[in-house]
């Protein structure tokens, strides 16, 4: 019998797809979900789904039993580093073996920014826990571009974020995933911290292009001021600190603080990670106009 494998975040884009690849080696992980109705989703992908809210101690304890490896994916929420503590000791005390810990690019950074500073204190508990560990550090994801920060294109043709010219090394999450995977089927990559990027950094201009490229329609990068973008987040409901958390964020990639490349995809999985156009050839429905049978983004 194989190590028993539990994947928090399980609903989520990087938790389905380590999921999905999981199961494709033939090593179907145990999956939690936040609620039971979630679950149906899940059980194809899956030898057992468990449900369990992150902020309840008792049920975190009863999900992590009898599990050896545990890739670790917590809420992007101002009380992620609490929630990260509290799944870590559930885990050191239920004896699993090893945690593979989804953190940041930059986690390791002083002083850093906010994201980074969460996860890092989520990494020293890890660290102090007596576990094995590996943390996969990736940069930001392509996906958002089909979404999140890329969901005004379907309408407006446009994305907006204040980041200037710099390039931006992204990830894809796909390969995020298959580096979770081989991580949390391999052994060799304890103690090891993994910054996962993609094959090249681009501005944002340089993005535009190619999911314009891709969708076959004019798509066009704007440059807003720093207190329009804080504005847009405002209106959307964004609550402190995650909204200056976020500002940090886009604050760091307009200095070129977000255009490191890395080889970890290739040195884990060997294969190459894929490049923002073969992303966008993959998503290029994301950007058409719904009339035009392209779906918009969640």
């Amino acid at each position: 019998m194989g190590a028993q494998i539990l994947v928090t975040g399980a609903t989520g884009m990087v938790g389905g797809e380590v999921m999905r690849q999981l199961s494709a080696r033939g090593a179907p992980p145990i999956a939690l979900a936040h609620s039971a109705d979630k679950a149906p989703a899940l059980e194809a992908l899956c030898t057992e789904v468990r449900i369990a809210d992150l902020r309840d101690e008792a049920a975190v304890r009863a999900a992590v039993r009898g599990i050896d490896r545990l890739f670790m994916l917590t809420p992007v929420t101002p009380d992620q580093a609490e929630i990260g503590r509290t799944l870590v000791q559930a885990a050191a005390e239920a004896g699993v073996q090893r945690i593979v810990k989804l953190s940041i690019i930059g986690a390791d950074l002083e002083p850093g920014i906010a994201l980074g500073r969460w996860h890092r204190e989520m990494e020293r508990a890890i660290e102090d826990s007596g576990v094995a560990w590996t943390f996969l550090r990736p940069a930001g994801f392509m996906q958002n571009m089909a979404g999140l920060f890329g969901a005004t294109v379907p309408a407006q043709g446009m994305f907006f974020l204040p980041c200037g010219d710099a390039a931006v090394c992204k990830s894809d999450a796909r390969d995020v995933a298959a580096v979770a995977a081989s991580v949390l089927l391999d052994d060799g990559w304890e103690g090891q911290a993994l910054t996962i990027t993609g094959p090249e950094a681009l501005t944002y201009y340089q993005i535009a292009a190619l999911m314009a490229e891709a969708s076959d329609r004019p798509v066009t990068y704007v440059d807003v001021p720093e207190a329009a973008a804080r504005a847009g987040l405002e209106q959307a409901g964004v609550p402190e600190p995650m909204l200056s958390a976020f500002m940090e964020l886009w604050a760091l990639e307009k200095t070129g603080g977000a255009a490191e490349v890395t080889d970890a995809v290739e040195r884990v999985t060997g294969k190459a990670p894929r490049s923002f156009a073969d992303f966008a050839r993959d998503n290029a429905a994301a950007w058409k106009p719904a009339a035009a049978g392209g779906p918009a983004p969640d």
